[in-house]
């Protein structure tokens, strides 16, 4: 959106004979709109409400420029939010009243269609393309509903979106939503192809299978679990121990794993990812409410968790050692590291071995110190950050280079330093 002031402006006509919203009738014109912003002035065609109800049956349309709603047959306009929330509140509630809301029997349709132009850019001034977006449903209140929605393309500054599908169905006593993407990406960083993600909403309960792939459609990343909804708007986590694929390659994990958080909790218990002599553990030595929470690193390979970044490439590689203590997660998060990562490469660029303790026991200060050693490099930084709120934070630290390969920065600098030599 834009922070620019907006000036409109515009004829309004509207025409009903009674303003009984569950048998509406009557028409809205809106003509030679004008649309102001900082830099573009945007001239709209007319915008048309026209609702037409005969036969028990409602007829609502709205035509615009770039955006075109249909909603046909059987339903009052009145219970429209109560059968929205009745579509999923019986399988995963949205809201702390679990109430299910009765409404009279319903049976309608939806299409609706988005389209570039040059208003929506008015909003979006960073949109560079969208082609069109086109959402079908419908909705029985004897037979279910369901959904679907299409996205072809969006690029909206560096983040671009390719051939998004997604549907959402009832399945009896299930909601099922499954997404697709061809591709997400956000600059240069980050690129997801052949993303999937199928989601089973039961008893406050999200059964989920996600699927990332690469370039030639093979399955690079793969994890199937379960995230159950618990009274006081906590959470359970736990993924299946048979199903864990990172960068192509099958982990294992014990079969009665769980990670519990919401507002008065924060807790792992036996959550143990292995490949090996490569773990990553995440516990909580009890179960009490502000318990610490210790991530723990033997011999991981940085790959496995970078990986999924770029299809085609790796960001980073390295052997991870170590761990992050985590204290009063729920009344005030601190934490303090001891990571060493042997022969870190960045974008294949080998830097050496990095060692990183990082102290924050005192609020909203970060004692650090970070050494850089091997392939010719010897680096430390040492000293304070003091993090203070309307970007005020400031820093004391002390930087030693006492020997620096110009050459390893290139990976590091994300492409901004090439073709560096010396020391």
């Amino acid at each position: 959106m834009t922070e620019d002031a907006m000036i409109y402006r515009g004829e309004l006509y509207a025409n009903f004979p009674a303003l009984n919203l569950d048998s509406l009738n009557g028409q809205i014109y809106i003509t030679n709109s004008l649309l102001v912003t900082k830099d573009q002035r945007v001239n709209l065609d007319s915008v048309q409400v026209i609702a037409v109800h005969e036969n028990n049956l409602q007829s609502l349309v709205l035509k615009t420029d770039f955006v075109n709603v249909n909603i046909n047959g059987q339903y009052k306009l009145t219970q429209m939010g109560a059968i929205f929330k009745n579509a999923i509140q019986p399988y995963y509630a949205i809201s702390a009243d679990t109430t299910t809301v009765t409404t009279d029997p319903y049976n309608f349709t939806i299409a609706a269609t988005i389209v570039d132009h040059p208003a929506i850019h008015a909003f979006l001034s960073n949109l560079t393309r969208m082609d069109d977006i086109a959402l079908a449903a419908d909705f029985s209140s004897s037979d279910g509903w369901n959904a679907n929605l299409t996205v072809p393309y969006v690029s909206l500054g560096t983040n671009t979106l390719i051939d998004l599908n997604m549907t959402a169905n009832t399945q009896g006593d299930r909601l099922r939503v499954v997404t697709n993407a061809g591709r997400v990406s956000s600059g240069e960083s980050l690129a997801l192809v052949g993303t999937r993600l199928r989601a089973d909403l039961a008893n406050d309960k999200i059964d989920f299978d996600l699927r990332i792939g690469d370039e030639a459609d093979r399955d690079k990343y793969k994890l199937q679990g379960l995230l159950a909804k618990e009274p006081g708007n906590q959470f359970a986590l736990s993924l299946r121990p048979d199903s864990l694929l990172l960068n192509y390659t099958g982990w294992n994990i014990n079969s009665d794993n769980l990670i519990r958080f919401g507002p008065a909790l924060v807790n792992a218990r036996n959550f143990d990812l292995s490949k090996g002599s490569q773990h990553l553990i995440i516990n909580s030595p009890d179960t009490t409410a502000n318990s610490p929470m210790e991530i723990r690193f033997a011999d991981f390979r940085l790959a496995t968790l970078t990986g999924f970044i770029q299809p085609d490439s790796l960001l980073a590689d390295g052997t991870l050692n170590g761990n992050i203590l985590l204290n009063d997660l729920i009344t005030q998060p601190n934490f303090t590291t001891d990571l060493t990562i042997n022969n870190l490469a960045i974008k294949s660029d080998t830097i050496g071995d990095v060692n990183a303790k990082i102290d924050n026991t005192k609020s909203n200060i970060f004692a650090t110190n970070v050494t850089i050693s091997g392939r010719g490099n010897d680096v430390a930084l040492t000293g304070f950050y003091y993090l203070k709120p309307q970007n005020n934070s400031n820093m004391d630290l002390n930087l030693a280079i006492r020997s620096l390969q110009l050459n390893t920065l290139e990976g590091a600098s994300m492409g901004s330093f090439r073709e560096g030599k010396g020391s």
